[in-house]
């Protein structure tokens, strides 16, 4: 009896708490989210930009986004209406804004909530949209019983921008094939090399970004080749891109072409075009000698084609010789080909990176090569390359920098194996005061049979004319306002200079910095508390140090990595506690490096991440290398790799994907560089981009400080100090903004807000100040205000952390008095 109580009462609970209709709704149906529309624009992005003279209809198309999110297992209670949250984000703000929906009537399942598409700033309810942007929405089902199990919910998107037909953005016509010397090809061979054309115009007035790409299938619709290239078409610009295309069968095929925004936005420019292709089967020499014309492959009168099964090659023949070779399975007609051998060694994905190619500054191209014959062929590797780039124009393109072999190796291809391959870091050099596209000839070169040989193939690249910084601007800054009062500024050593900040795992300031009072030593203060103020803990961990760098590893402990100023090594201490007054290792990790600039963080491994110069090669500047750690203490297993053969003063972070990203001086100090890993120990797959070159005759250090903005994007701050802000991973393209122009020592980070902040040493004045950014890429409504002005050269070799409440925390070097010291600010904006 008991029993059957108490079942009744669980029943009532279960009915009372969970709805019965909620319990009936646990159907594990998928959530869908859906635009009311797939195109919105705001009313600057009209239809005027075509130059049509009139406007289209489509501008009155909605300038709020409606969402749509249909998920039964979200409407939890019967008798009210429910609300779930969808993120909203677009190409210009990928951080976005959260919004509710509401559901349409009670128990419907439905829910529906708007976004206003703005071109100014993300509001609570508003988006900030670009013309040409994709809007995304994303909404995550939080049921326990959604199918949803990844939590990355279900995702939408939308094209935001002015569609007016019948003109597009981009306009694609004909398909025409040419050989690598641009003659049209009536017949195509196969095994012979060919490029499929098209012209693209922009009809607007506006830059348009493109990703022209070319499908071919063959006669099963089964995708043959893929390829694609991406630039930019100037306003009314023409010009005819193609791709390079090697049929190693003969048969029918269909080719397709695109014209996207970017092979990440495949938003259409333009309609699809396609055409028909036929392959021919090769000429063999013996059918080269009988044939009546080469350009239709018809034998001469009395022969008949056929191809020969041993080798695949077509020979004209008497009628009844073909008819036997049939019959024997020895040959077959033109109508039964099929399938034709594959060339010896094939050369295919040619990629170009960094993109775009930017005249005068440094790309590596790469190429998929496989070895189809019996035997294996070897090649070069290490810092020999055995792909090599030619142009039949007058453009130039040269090895970057000649550069002391020290890791030549030797390849071997076993047959039906696959490798990548790539080039030394070229250069092109043009005058050109647009994009122009060249055609270059990629050359594998290899040995078989103890023979020297070489294969090639076709590329286009598109080469941008130099860019330089712009003049400078100085971003919306206050006006050098003096002393937040409750600052808070402390003395850390009376005899400190260089100290790099982090923040150690008991949640207090932990300092790595040069003492000079006796000799050259590195030691390491542990704070107190927050302010660094009181109990501070000073502990000497080595001797004659230069060019420290600290972090935290994942064990709570502190890293630092610095140089042995006697013998030139590089080093790292792995402290043996919080304060690493016991337990210490120090490894050299790289002996005689004579290393000017280090930087330290921890990998995705949990080891740490050290780039760092090495001047063996120049006094005054030498290559940038990547030291991955093989332990917590890199006292083992630790890989080097070369990055750039001259470098300058660098930064390393990690990026959202989880591979090293590097902000360094580039070549003779004339430009800010960033490199970003294609792998954790950054041995493959890198890509560099020019961030700015520095037009004004005044080459110097750029002094990087890199940090990952909250959109998860590269931020960077350097000498002025300007920040750049990367709008991809790459930062092949960035916002640059001037913060001041008397700036130096600047170091970055991002504060509780989500906002940079950047302490630097103001070298008119002579004090240290403190900028907060007004947004994420520093371009408006800066906050520069003064920290220290107690002396008339305070401010040197700044290092700025966020403290565990959430606030900056600077360590500096006052060197009127010639202390070491703190300062934490009393707000994010200090």
């Amino acid at each position: 009896m008991k029993t059957l109580i108490l079942s009744i009462i669980v029943f009532l609970l279960v009915i009372i708490l969970f709805p019965f209709n909620t319990v009936l709704a646990q159907n594990e149906t998928q959530p869908q989210i859906q635009f009311d529309h797939v195109n919105f624009f705001t009313e600057k992005m009209s239809c005027n930009f075509y130059n049509t003279g009139k406007i289209s209809a489509q501008d009155q198309a909605p300038k709020k986004a409606t969402i749509i999110v249909t998920d039964p297992d979200a409407n939890k209670f019967s008798t009210s209406i429910d609300r779930v949250t969808v993120n909203v984000w677009s190409d210009s703000d990928k951080k976005g804004i959260e919004i509710t929906a509401y559901e349409t009537a009670v128990n419907s399942g439905i829910f529906k909530g708007t976004v206003t598409i703005s071109e100014g700033q993300s509001t609570q309810d508003t988006i900030h949209v670009s013309d040409g942007d994709t809007l995304w929405a994303r909404y995550a089902s939080t049921t326990p019983w959604s199918l949803d199990t990844t939590n990355h919910g279900v995702i939408t998107t939308a094209f935001v921008g002015a569609s007016c037909p019948p003109l597009e953005r981009v306009s694609v016509s004909g398909i025409q094939v040419v050989d690598k010397e641009g003659n049209e090809q009536k017949i195509i061979l196969a095994g012979k090399q060919i490029q499929i054309r098209s012209e693209l115009a922009n009809p607007t007035i506006r830059n348009q970004t493109f990703a022209y790409i070319v499908q071919i299938w063959d006669k099963d619709k089964i995708t043959e080749s893929f390829s694609w290239l991406s630039g930019m078409l100037l306003p009314s610009q023409r010009f005819s891109p193609g791709v390079s295309w090697t049929p190693y069968k003969a048969g029918n095929y269909t080719v397709n072409v695109f014209a996207w925004q970017s092979i990440n936005n495949p938003n259409a420019l333009s309609p699809p075009i396609s055409t028909d292709l036929a392959v021919w089967p090769s000429l063999s020499a013996y059918t080269r000698s009988t044939i009546r014309n080469s350009e239709n492959l018809q034998c001469q009168s009395g022969y008949e084609l056929v191809i020969k099964s041993s080798n695949n090659s077509p020979a004209c023949v008497k009628p009844q010789t073909a008819q036997k070779l049939v019959e024997r399975g020895w040959a077959t007609t033109l109508h039964g080909v099929d399938a034709f051998g594959k060339p010896p060694i094939g050369l295919y994905n040619v990629t170009i990176s960094p993109q775009p190619v930017i005249s005068g500054m440094p790309f590596f191209v790469d190429a998929i090569v496989v070895n189809h014959q019996t035997n294996p062929i070897t090649y070069y590797g290490g810092c020999a390359f055995p792909l090599s780039v030619s142009f039949h124009n007058s453009i130039i393109a040269n090895p970057y920098n000649a550069i002391h072999c020290l890791a030549l190796s030797t390849n071997v291809l076993g047959p039906n194996e696959t490798a990548t391959v790539h080039t030394d870091k070229l250069v092109i050099l043009s005058n050109a005061t647009g994009a122009v596209v060249v055609d270059g000839q990629i050359k594998f070169s290899y040995v078989s049979d103890g023979q020297p040989s070489s294969v090639y193939t076709g590329k286009e690249f598109v080469i941008q004319p130099s860019q330089t910084i712009p003049e400078i601007q100085v971003s919306n800054q206050a006006n050098n306002v003096v002393n937040m009062a409750s600052n808070v500024l402390a003395t850390v050593d009376s005899n400190g200079t260089a100290g790099i900040i982090a923040i150690g795992s008991d949640g207090l300031p932990v300092i790595s910095y040069l003492d000079y009072g006796t000799s050259p030593s590195l030691k390491v203060a542990h704070c107190g508390d927050l302010e660094c103020s009181k109990n501070n803990t000073i502990t000497h961990v080595d001797y004659n140090a230069e060019a420290i760098s600290i972090t935290i590893g994942k064990d709570g402990l502190p890293v630092i990595v610095y140089r042995d100023d006697t013998s030139g090594d590089l080093k790292v201490a792995k402290c043996g506690n919080l304060v690493c007054s016991a337990g210490n290792t120090i490894t050299i990790v790289d002996a005689n490096s004579v290393t000017e600039s280090t930087s330290i963080t921890i990998g995705d491994d949990g080891f740490p991440l050290i780039s760092y110069d090495s001047n063996v090669y120049d006094t005054m500047k030498g290559p940038l290398k990547v030291l991955k750690c093989g332990n917590t203490s890199c006292s083992a297993g630790n890989i080097i790799t070369y990055l750039d053969q001259y470098s300058g003063s660098n930064s390393i972070a990690v990026g959202a994907d989880g591979l090293p990203v590097i902000g360094y001086t580039g070549p003779h100090f004339y430009s800010l560089n960033l490199l970003k890993c294609g792998n954790l120990s950054c041995s493959a797959g890198n890509a560099i981009s020019v961030v700015y070159t520095w037009p004004h005759n005044s080459q110097g250090q750029q002094y990087p400080s890199i940090k990952m903005g909250s959109d998860n994007l590269p931020l960077i701050s350097s000498i002025g100090p300007k920040v750049t802000h990367c709008t991809d991973p790459f930062c092949y393209s960035n916002l640059l903004s001037w913060i001041d122009v008397n700036g130096t020592d600047s170091s970055l980070a991002v504060g509780r807000d989500g906002l940079p902040i950047i302490s630097y040493f103001d070298t008119f004045y002579g004090h240290l100040k403190v900028a907060h950014c007004g947004n994420v890429s520093c371009s408006a409504n800066n906050d520069v205000r003064t920290i220290d002005s107690s002396g008339s050269d305070v401010g040197h070799n700044t290092s700025i952390a966020i403290g565990s409440d959430g606030l900056p925390i600077i360590i500096y070097w006052d060197r009127t008095s010639g202390y070491l010291k703190v300062a934490h600010c009393a707000s994010v904006t200090c």
